[in-house]
């Protein structure tokens, strides 16, 4: 797979692809909802494409991966499943768009993809919790604030980082575990609905 700026994915040596599948399994066991059949994960894939839940950050797999993209379903929600799982099963984020001389820019008024960033960052690290990953969190929330100067909506909150690590920090206790996995539950239940829903109309 190419990447966006045509140098090409390096690909994970097949020698490392089993131990890497164990550790995937292994983690994901940890939690009998990983198990719904709505659910599915590919540790080659990077970002959430045709319903499925990539594990790879560019040019290597890691299970944080996974959990953000999981963070990313519940800072959504089953509630927002329509608006926010596009019809080819990978997620919707909406921007400001502006047009100049007859093409569409992306333009983003606000810091609102920021802010569902730094949400994500804080549910991300109570789902590495509970699959048993050891995070320090402060430096977790570091990084993740300085990511956050890749956003589209950067000026906003540029010079500004103590207040997103606050955002993160805040946003770590947002729900409680119970609720992330409801919320993942809800995602699940209506994922599998839909490729039920799509196989049906392909017969």
């Amino acid at each position: 797979m190419a990447d966006i700026f045509g140098l090409g994915m390096k690909t994970i040596p097949q020698s490392r692809i089993p131990r890497l599948r164990r550790v995937f399994d292994e983690r994901l066991a940890r939690i009998p909802l990983m198990r719904h059949p709505g659910f599915h994960f590919d540790l080659e894939q990077e970002g959430y494409k045709e319903y499925v839940f990539g594990g790879r950050y560019a040019y290597s797999s890691e299970f944080g991966a996974i959990c953000h993209d999981l963070a990313h379903a519940v800072e959504f929600g089953p509630d927002r499943f329509d608006e926010r799982c596009n019809p080819w099963g990978g997620f919707t984020f909406n921007l400001g768009k502006i047009e100049i001389a007859g093409r569409e820019y992306e333009h983003p008024v606000t810091g609102q993809a920021t802010e569902r960033e730094c949400r994500t960052y804080g549910i991300q690290a109570r789902l590495a919790d509970a699959f048993g990953m050891k995070l320090n969190f402060e430096a977790h929330a570091a990084y993740c604030a300085h990511l956050c100067r890749h956003m589209p909506d950067w000026v906003a909150y540029s010079g500004k980082e103590a207040q997103l690590l606050q955002l993160i920090g805040e946003s770590r206790d947002m729900f409680s575990q119970a609720e992330i996995f409801q919320r993942l539950e809800g995602w699940f239940d209506l994922t599998e609905r839909r490729l039920k829903a799509e196989h049906t109309e392909d017969l």
